[in-house]
């Protein structure tokens, strides 16, 4: 029976066993998931709060601005997870048309520096460290590519026939 067609009940007996019964098992179902977002959810909670408390030290970028630009950019990766290419343009669309309403474009709209080839814009320490990368890769390609080429395998014995191989009993079919 469908809930709605369900008749309340009238007897008071069966009305409060029917209260404490359900009071009961949803006491219960609060009680495990109260276990369950402790040791399985709260941990993960933690280490999303931990990773951008590093986030805010590593880059000294205000608590409020990092949260606010990840949710742009957490919606704009939705969007790039959309298999409709129609659906997955408007919602892009959609982020385009509110930052030029904010402030005409001109300051907000990143999304269009971050689908665009070009660098990003990164902060004097980031680029120096990032460059000094690049510069070790480069060093390490020349240096294999001037190292010697490595010496050629060894030659192969000339296999012996494979009517020598049957009479020794190598061979067996």
């Amino acid at each position: 029976m469908a809930d709605q067609e369900r008749e309340p009940l009238t007897n008071i007996g069966a009305l409060n066993d029917a209260i404490v019964n359900a009071f009961r098992e949803v006491r219960t179902l609060d009680l495990d998931i109260a276990e369950m977002t402790e040791t399985h959810i709260k941990p993960l909670k933690d280490q999303r709060v931990k990773l951008m408390r590093e986030l805010k030290a590593d880059t000294t970028i205000e608590q409020a601005d990092v949260t606010l630009f990840y949710r742009i950019w957490s919606r704009q990766e939705d969007a790039r997870n959309i298999l409709e290419e129609e659906d997955r343009d408007r919602v892009l669309d959609n982020l385009r048309t509110l930052f030029v309403a904010l402030n005409s474009g001109a300051m907000l709209d990143f999304i269009d520096v971050l689908e665009a080839t070009g660098p990003l814009h990164r902060p004097a320490h980031i680029q120096e460290a990032d460059e000094r990368r690049e510069a070790v890769a480069e060093e390490e390609a020349e240096e294999e590519a001037a190292a010697p080429p490595p010496p050629p395998p060894p030659a192969h014995k000339p296999a012996k026939p494979m009517a020598a191989q049957v009479k020794r009993g190598v061979a067996s079919r």
